[in-house]
């Protein structure tokens, strides 16, 4: 199988065999998407979701992103 290093894996285009996938048969993209589950399985995994409503000011959302992040770390 082909080396991606610095790559990111989006699952949407790799199971929709679009961008960089889309010339790898269905076994290749099985292969990549079997890697990245068993990987999940062992990873702890944190993270953070927000909504944003399209009417705030995006530097003010910005800024308080980035201060919640700080002190949550």
């Amino acid at each position: 199988m082909k080396s991606y290093s610095e790559h990111c894996l989006h699952t949407g285009p790799l199971i929709r065999k679009e961008e960089v996938y889309e010339l790898m048969t269905i076994d290749e993209r099985k292969s990549i998407l079997n890697c990245f589950m068993n990987f999940a399985s062992k990873v702890e995994f944190k993270y953070i979701t927000f909504v944003v409503e399209k009417r705030e000011d995006f530097n003010q959302l910005n800024k308080g992103i980035n201060s919640n992040h700080l002190r949550s770390n």
